[in-house]
């Protein structure tokens, strides 16, 4: 028996590559605040579905509540969000950045799976996770902090 996908999102025909320099600047140029959230929240689930093997994010808030998901199962829609909440807490931290992500990861066989803490006082603090197969650990690390500064900032800018 398989569970079913929970997304079924494609990539847009504006962009079919992986994450760039150029893209982020895109979504930072035409959004900003809560429209940005989803606009970058996209742009996450473009890289996603350009990987070659099995990928999934869960975007949630520091208690493990889900904000938004894509590529899992129903089942681990339930069940990432808690890990995620019980990793950045009790797994030893790979980065800080000056912002205040902090990330940790863990890699499994052919999985790497990496949570970013999402600083915000105004917002609360939300965590990402990315869960990827045949990808490296560090290129998912630096991405993940990366998608995770600019939804911090994003977040700062919903609540202004």
């Amino acid at each position: 028996m398989t569970a079913e996908l929970i997304s079924s999102h494609r990539l847009s025909s504006g962009w079919a590559g992986r994450a760039s320099q150029h893209r982020r600047h895109q979504v930072r140029s035409r959004t900003s605040g809560a429209d940005g959230v989803d606009a970058m929240w996209s742009s996450v689930v473009d890289v996603l579905a350009a990987l070659p093997g099995r990928a999934g994010a869960v975007l949630c808030t520091a208690d493990g509540s889900s904000v938004a998901t894509y590529g899992l199962t129903r089942g681990e829609q339930v069940r990432l969000p808690q890990e995620a909440v019980q990793l950045i807490m009790t797994h030893r931290v790979a980065e800080r950045s000056a912002t205040g992500v902090v990330t940790a990861e863990v890699v499994a066989g052919p999985r790497c799976t990496v949570v970013a803490r999402i600083p915000s006082a105004a917002r609360g603090d939300h965590l990402l996770l990315v869960t990827a197969t045949d990808v490296s650990a560090p290129l998912l690390n630096a991405w993940t902090s990366q998608a995770a500064e600019d939804l911090r900032r994003l977040l700062l800018d919903a609540t202004a």
